[in-house]
């Protein structure tokens, strides 16, 4: 059954078949090793010093109801990932199914009313009991820029802005679940950062499509609010050991077992839409590219336009946050039931 209840978003349960579903689980079992999403901060250029998703990192601080909990921030939001296709290279052929789905084909054309789809990412996150996702909205791609050459929390400022529309290339992005867990509800506020915040719980073989560079959302944590974080370090890893257990290993140790059903599995599709063959080839020639150093200019003057600069340009770092704090406007704090 399908249900379509927002232009925005479109729900599907029973999203693949029965044996489809079933081979997106075996992927993953199949993968190797999944690795940290966050590995560092960015080491060069404009933001330097600052994490990939600095902007949802700072915001989650501040939802925290007592600063000591910060110290886990990392266990709690920093997540398994593995990348079953990019581009033209499928690396997984179990997931070609999900990949090719014309039901999240079908919802990105009526999202975006660019008929042309063409699906451009599948990608696995695993979180394991006591893992969240902090809100966010997902990293936009631009004509010249996109997160292989700038940070992430820069494209999503970019998006946020609004000044640079005529340049964005329009994804979207479909979520299915292959696993059923305790917490871990997809959270969402299809109305806008002010308006009402929705749950879809995590159920085998359901799916959401989504706007997801536009509409905030993130996950709930695995396990129910009270679990721990878990005893994550920098380069740790998970894979599949068989016999229904997931092995999280520093190096050769195994410094914990979980079995499935404790794990939060979720692959996400993307897709880049295009009016016609003529939009895909304007992008594709690079003709009409932006550069940094343009939208990082046309981002300080609009600043200084709204009198949060007043002098000299900050510095760079004093700058990156200026951009954050003034673009990124996020959901209010959640009130407890």
């Amino acid at each position: 059954m399908e249900s379509a209840i927002s232009p925005r978003y479109r729900l599907f349960d029973s999203f693949l078949s029965t044996g489809a579903a079933q081979d997106m689980r075996r992927c993953a079992e199949a993968f190797g090793t999944f690795e940290m999403y966050i590995r560092g901060p960015v080491t060069e250029g404009f933001g330097t010093g600052l994490v990939r998703r600095h902007d949802a990192a700072m915001n989650y601080l501040k939802t925290l109801p007592n600063v000591a909990d910060g110290k886990d921030m990392l266990a709690r939001l920093n997540l398994f990932r593995g990348t079953y296709a990019l581009h033209d290279e499928l690396r997984h052929a179990l997931s070609a199914p999900m990949l090719n789905s014309p039901k999240f084909s079908a919802a990105a054309a009526e999202l975006t009313g660019k008929p042309l789809v063409v699906p451009s990412m599948l990608y696995a996150n695993l979180l394991l009991p006591g893992q969240e996702l902090a809100m966010h909205t997902d990293t936009p791609e631009y004509r010249g820029i996109d997160k292989w050459n700038m940070p992430e929390w820069f494209l999503v400022v970019m998006m946020h802005s609004g000044l640079f529309e005529d340049w964005r290339k329009h994804v979207t992005a479909g979520v299915a679940f292959y696993g059923d867990c305790e917490g871990g509800d997809f959270v969402f506020y299809p109305d806008g950062p002010e308006g009402r915040r929705m749950h879809v719980p995590v159920k085998a073989n359901t799916a959401i499509h989504l706007d997801v560079d536009g509409m905030f959302h993130g996950v709930e944590r695995v396990g129910g609010p009270e679990s721990a974080p878990p005893p994550l370090e920098a380069g740790m890893t998970l894979s599949y050991a068989g016999d229904d257990t997931w092995n999280l290993c520093k190096g050769d140790e195994v410094v914990r077992s979980y079995a499935w059903g404790e794990l939060r599995y979720s692959v996400q599709w993307k897709a880049n839409c295009f009016v016609d063959a003529a939009e895909k080839s304007l992008i594709e020639s690079h003709d009409d590219d932006l550069n940094t150093q343009t939208v990082i200019d046309t981002l300080a003057e609009d600043l200084r336009q709204r009198g949060r600069i007043t002098g000299d340009r900050p510095a760079d770092i004093d700058l990156a946050l200026m951009m954050m704090d003034e673009y990124i406007v996020f959901p209010g704090p959640v009130e407890a039931a």
